[in-house]
């Protein structure tokens, strides 16, 4: 598991634990924290395309995305709303 870089928009600031790395079939995002607020979160591909997106109700669900679909490669993670935003890099490797 990797910690994130996450930068505070105000004092809540969930982490973000991103495994397993490199990712091969699945990508578990967990988040932490006291923000209550949905959350954006998306994947863009190493060219900056992005690939996919969805948004998280509560910021202490997990999402779990299918990669297996996914070209190897570096990707970028990024989660925001009105509290926190950040992102991490991913590999992808099949």
């Amino acid at each position: 598991m990797w910690p994130s870089r996450t930068s505070r928009l105000s004092q809540e600031n969930p982490l973000a634990l991103i495994h397993p790395q490199p990712a091969d079939e699945v990508l578990r995002i967990q988040f932490s924290g006291p923000s209550l607020e949905p959350l954006a979160l998306t994947i863009f591909n190493g060219e900056g395309r992005l690939v996919w997106k969805q948004e998280l109700q509560s910021p202490d669900q997990m999402a779990e995305i299918a990669t297996g679909r996914f070209p190897t490669g570096l990707y970028w993670i990024r989660w925001r709303n009105e509290a926190v935003a950040g992102t991490q890099k991913v590999m992808v490797l099949h």
